[in-house]
């Protein structure tokens, strides 16, 4: 596999940052604005991010 798949350098960098934070930040367009705001994240065991959102937050009225 290539520096840059799966098993690479950059993408055991990208993983461990993400396994160590958090929050993050969810930016969604409001009213045609921009509106960003705090989320809680982790990641699945392949690294995936999952996002921890609430149904009562603008954010994901936004979404919606």
């Amino acid at each position: 596999m290539s520096e840059t798949g799966f098993g690479g350098e950059p993408a055991r960098i990208a993983r461990r940052l993400l396994r160590s934070q958090q929050r993050g930040t969810l930016a969604t367009n409001m009213r045609g604005a921009p509106y960003a705001s705090l989320v809680l994240i982790t990641a699945d065991c392949d690294a995936s991010p999952l996002l921890l959102l609430s149904d009562l937050a603008q954010h994901s009225r936004n979404i919606a």
